[in-house]
């Protein structure tokens, strides 16, 4: 037979062996397993009656006690393929190069091709590993031989067809870590590629984080945008284990009704996000798969994600359905708290020096507005972006808004008519040019969208000082005050 002569990246599995009753509580087996240098060989000549391939696996016990036998079954995605193995006892400290034959199983597919062959060892998987077998192996009409020739490898010691030691040589050595080859060679006899891992964790985009984390270094700029278009936004997960580890991208394709067509392909590595266009139905019903692929390879479908009506942002625009001003001011030595028509944010200072007393005149105005979120009850908030219109400024220029700070109420501001009251620890500031200005108030509507008081929205002015001597003033009102709300 005929081996490839380069070493491949292998995965290592690991495999525990438990102790008898007899041995310490600490002992065991644990072996790690891989491919050899040289992975695979086909058999010098063609007789269906004998082994065609066998694969070469670098089997480690890294533990203290002998392993346990282990069942080996080598499995072929084309089902031409096919092996029944056991792997021996293998002794603690040592490592084995252990060859398993593989044979064709009569009425398979044909012999020649690709073939996807898939190592199990006891109840774990080996990476699975491709490899092409060339037409030249065997022609229409074989004649039967003996024993094939599987070529020669030093580590590998000979013996009779039913003896264990003609596939299987041990030596001692210390383990110090995980086995690691590099890639197999190709030779004129075929070639070995290993397989790509598929994406794993296919889902819905369902927050600006979760989008952001898939978006990239633009995540953060692209994802606002994005989440508001309503269309289905997918992410996934991607992890080379033993394959390569250099992919050129994605392909989602649409698999719902047992279809396989490609809806999208991601060219890249590191950007697992994909916005889906929208089919003429709607998404209901539509299900998502992704492969990752290099060149002419490409993976196993990942999980597959169906849409339902959760799977995508639904918007919302609110007028308020309450709102009123209030002012406080100081006039000379008095105090007084008195509400105010329209919506009035900003102060108003004036002084004056006398020769005998000082004058001082001293006004600030907030304004609050309140929305009925009952509509996104129980749902997640993507965004919410209060919106209101300069009617008129005073102060700072007829464009300018004088709301520094939105904060929420602290009670039912519109059920009274006194000073209304406010907190403003969450940092919102809105834009201050109109003539419409807007505030991202996610964060204050989020509580309200999960059952928490819904206090509505609170404007003031960062300079509200009643004892203030100096004269200046910025005063803005308000129009057409707007709540937009993005939700799953």
């Amino acid at each position: 037979m005929h081996h490839a002569h380069r070493s491949i990246a292998i995965a290592t599995v690991t495999l525990l062996t438990f102790i008898a009753a007899s041995a310490p509580a600490t002992a065991r087996a644990q072996l790690e397993i891989g491919y050899a240098p040289n992975p695979y060989g086909f058999a010098a000549t063609c007789d269906l009656a004998r082994p065609l391939l066998s694969l070469n696996l670098d089997v480690r016990n890294t533990g203290d006690i002998p392993s346990k036998p282990r069942a080996i079954v080598v499995t072929d995605d084309t089902g031409a393929f096919h092996a029944d193995d056991t792997l021996p006892p293998i002794a603690p400290n040592a490592s084995t190069i252990y060859r398993v034959d593989i044979r064709y199983v009569p009425g398979g597919a044909g012999i020649a091709g690709t073939h996807r062959l898939s190592p199990v060892v006891g109840s774990h998987h080996v990476t699975p590993i491709e490899i092409v077998v060339p037409s030249s192996l065997c022609h229409a009409t074989p004649a039967p031989v003996g024993l094939p020739s599987f070529g020669t490898n030093p580590s590998l010691s000979r013996g009779g067809a039913n003896d264990v030691t003609r596939r299987i040589a041990t030596v001692a050595v210390p383990v110090v870590g995980p086995l690691a080859y590099g890639n197999a060679a190709r030779n004129t006899a075929g070639r070995l590629t290993l397989a790509i891992a598929p994406p794993t964790i296919t889902r819905n985009v369902d927050s600006l984080a979760t989008c952001a984390a898939h978006a990239g270094l633009v995540g953060s700029l692209v994802c606002p945008d994005l989440l508001k278009t309503g269309d289905l936004i997918l992410i996934w997960d991607w992890q080379a284990a033993a394959g390569p580890t250099q992919i050129d991208g994605y392909r989602i394709y649409r698999v719902d009704g047992g279809s396989r067509t490609l809806a999208y392909t991601r060219t890249g590595k590191e950007l697992t996000l994909a916005d889906i266009v929208r089919p003429a139905g709607g998404y209901g019903g539509a299900c998502y798969a992704i492969s990752a692929f290099s060149a002419t390879l490409e993976s196993a479908l990942g999980p597959t994600y169906c849409a339902n009506g959760g799977s995508t942002t639904k918007s919302l625009h609110l007028g308020a359905i309450e709102q009123r001003s209030s002012w406080k001011k100081h006039v000379g030595g008095g105090f007084s708290k008195t509400p105010e028509a329209g919506t009035v944010v900003g102060f108003e200072y004036s002084s004056e020096k006398l020769l005998f007393g000082d004058n001082s005149f001293a006004i600030v105005h907030r304004a609050a507005f309140a929305f009925d979120v009952s509509p996104v009850l129980k749902h997640r908030i993507v965004s919410a972006t209060f919106h209101a219109t300069i009617r008129s400024s005073t102060g700072a220029g007829n464009n300018h808004s004088c709301a520094t700070h939105v904060g929420t109420g602290t009670e039912f501001w519109w059920q009274n008519t006194g000073w209304i009251d406010a907190t403003f620890g969450a940092g919102i500031v809105p834009t201050d040019t109109g003539p419409i200005i807007s505030a991202d108030v996610t964060t204050l509507v989020a509580p309200w969208s999960r059952g928490e008081p819904n206090y509505g929205f609170v404007l003031r002015n960062e300079d509200e000082n009643l004892a203030a001597f100096t004269n200046k003033a910025c005063v803005t009102e308000y129009t057409s005050p707007a709540l937009d709300i993005v939700y799953y």
